[in-house]
Order: structure tokens, then C-alpha cells, then sequence
């Protein structure tokens, strides 16, 4: 019955209500892992996602998946990033305490280190930012398109710009079907105007890549 209540109310776009009546499941029975996977559905639609890591710390969710827990924590840590001011010093150590418990659960977590680079960069540690940004690149090279940006303005701030290329280059050369980071290199070719190296990359994107257009619009332009 509690069930049937829960889906109506979901139905209903009331997912606090929808809550609600899981909840009463769980005072039935603590352990019954389909009222906590509802749950955690409802709060990660709802983007509530302190009540997500409540959740999923207390339910019978076994063996834990440590890169879902850590997503919480960061995304949990961005939430509070965005709400906090310049000045709000217990707000900053909140976030700073929840990313690095993110970490100490999954190391690895690209969502906890890329909100970490992009803390640390806001508050004006761009050598450290840049540390982070670079854990991605190096151990998440299928996901730096994430921060490609954020890498290249604080490496331009830091006066480590020339560093950039030999990094993409080694990317790109263990795989060469990275879009992002082989556009990325282009474009810094582009600038450092080595037009014929640029020309290369684009070509071979273009041949990876048929029916993207960047690529095609970029060789244009170098031919006009």
C-alpha cells in the first residue's frame, strides 16, 4: 500500500510526499533496499544530494560503491561552493571538508578532484588548482574536456604555458581519438603559429571524426 502511495505521489510531482511514504516502508522494515533505492532516485532528481549521502550511508546498500558515495560528498561540496561568499570562512572549511572527504573515499573521483581544482583556483592557489586539474588529464584523459579551460588560464597565470603542449602531445599520441585534447593542441598550435602542425591535427580529426564540422571549419579557416 505504502508503495502504490509513493509512486502516485510521484506521479503527482509531490516527491516529498513520495518520501514520506517510503520512509513509513523502513519503519516496517529497516532493511528493505527497494524503498532506499526509491529514496536515493527521488533525492538525486531533487538534486538533494546532502540527503542522497544520508541515505546511502545508512541503507542496506552493500557492498557501498565508493565513487557513488564520493559524488555525493562533491556534489554536495559544490552545492554549498556556490552558496558560499567572499568572506564566509565556516562556509569555505564546510566545502573544503566535504571535498576532501570525498577524496579519502574514492581518490580517484573526477567529480572530487575537478571541485577541488576549481576551489582552490577561485581562491587564488592557482599552483595547487593546477595540481588537480592536472590529476584529471593524466589519470582521466577521456575527461579532460571537464577542465581544459580551467588548466590553461591558471597554467597562463602561472607562467606555464609552454608546458601544455608537450602534455596534450603525449595524450594525443595514446590516443589519438581524444577530440578535446586534440583540439585543444590544434588551437595552441594555432596560436604559437605553427600553422603546418596544426593543419596536421585538424586533418587527422577530420578523418577520425567524418561528420564533425569543427574540425572541416578550422582547416578552412587555416586555408584562407
Amino acid at each position: 500500500l505504502y508503495y502504490a502511495l509513493a509512486q502516485d505521489a510521484i506521479v503527482a510531482g509531490r516527491p516529498n510526499r513520495a518520501v514520506s511514504f517510503l520512509r513509513e516502508i523502513m519503519k516496517v522494515d529497516n532493511k528493505d533496499k527497494g524503498a532506499y533505492d526509491l529514496i536515493l532516485k527521488i533525492y538525486e532528481d531533487m538534486g538533494s544530494y546532502g540527503d542522497c549521502a544520508s541515505i546511502y550511508e545508512e541503507g542496506s546498500f552493500k557492498p557501498k560503491d565508493d565513487s557513488r558515495r564520493a559524488f555525493y560528498y562533491a556534489a554536495l561540496a559544490r552545492d554549498k561552493m556556490e552558496g558560499t561568499t567572499e568572506g564566509d570562512q565556516e562556509g569555505k572549511k564546510e566545502v573544503v571538508s566535504l571535498l576532501r572527504k570525498a577524496l579519502r573515499i574514492a581518490p580517484d573521483s573526477i567529480t572530487a578532484t575537478f571541485h577541488m581544482g576549481t576551489f582552490l583556483e577561485r581562491g587564488g592557489d592557482l599552483k595547487k588548482a593546477r595540481e588537480y586539474y592536472l590529476k584529471i588529464i593524466n589519470g582521466h584523459p577521456a575527461y579532460a574536456f571537464l577542465i581544459l579551460p580551467h588548466f590553461e588560464k591558471v597554467s597562463f597565470e602561472l607562467g606555464s604555458f609552454n608546458d601544455i603542449i608537450p602534455i596534450y602531445e603525449k595524450i594525443v599520441g595514446q590516443d589519438p581519438r581524444n577530440f578535446s585534447v586534440s583540439f585543444a593542441l590544434a588551437d595552441l598550435y594555432e596560436k604559437k603559429n605553427d600553422i603546418e602542425a596544426a593543419r596536421e591535427v585538424y586533418q587527422r580529426l577530420s578523418e577520425l571524426f567524418p561528420h564533425s564540422v569543427l574540425p572541416k571549419v578550422r582547416l578552412l579557416k587555416l586555408k584562407t
